[in-house]
């Protein structure tokens, strides 16, 4: 009776440290390639955005990509954030957004009408803040407004501000809004943008 109890305790301390490694591992996989993607890259983005706004934000993060060449964070992409948000770990998905933001450059925050009932979006805002991570604000279309506390830092109201904003940060050249040059629309942000 005694070793059958002493298993009993013995299995259940090697799954209880099974679990906590592997979420270690989880949390130290993710820094990880967070890690990474820094060293690869001169510049990642944060996207942080209302769930609402994610076809736009995806969208926006596949142009970044793809168009300009910098390396983005959305978090639709990021599997251990998809897994404790799943889990319904709070912690971890505080602990991973922390992370995200401190490895990334620059936030980029989406404002439509709809952020103004986002808690994540100020949250991950002042992360930023706090780490001293240049921060921009990007109207999307019908948007009213931008919110007072995102008009201290850069706003871009329009397509072309965006754009400008963003092959700059990959030129490397200072970041401040080039508006007398000759500027053409990029399809993939048609309807998105104003």
């Amino acid at each position: 009776m005694g070793v059958i109890y002493m298993a009993k305790i013995i299995n259940l301390k090697s799954e209880y440290e099974e679990r906590a490694y592997s979420a270690r591992a989880d949390e130290l996989i993710s820094e990880s390639a967070l890690k990474e993607i820094k060293s690869n890259e001169e510049h990642c983005v944060f996207i942080s955005h209302k769930s609402d706004d994610k076809e736009e934000a995806r969208k926006i993060a596949n142009y970044l990509k793809n168009d300009i060449g910098v390396d983005i964070y959305l978090d639709e992409f990021d599997y251990f954030l998809n897994q404790a948000t799943g889990n319904g770990d709070s912690e971890k998905v505080v602990k991973i957004i922390k992370n995200a933001i401190g490895t990334s450059t620059h936030l980029l925050s989406l404002v439509s009408s709809k952020t103004k009932m986002s808690w994540w979006v100020p949250y991950e805002i002042g992360i930023a803040d706090e780490k001293n991570r240049d921060i921009a604000s990007l109207k999307l279309a019908k948007a009213e407004g931008i919110p007072e506390f995102l008009e201290i830092k850069t706003c871009l109201q329009d397509e072309r501000e965006f754009v400008n904003y963003y092959e700059k940060l990959k030129s490397g050249r200072t970041l401040f809004l080039e508006t007398n040059r000759n500027f053409q629309y990029k399809a993939e942000l048609n309807n998105i943008l104003d």
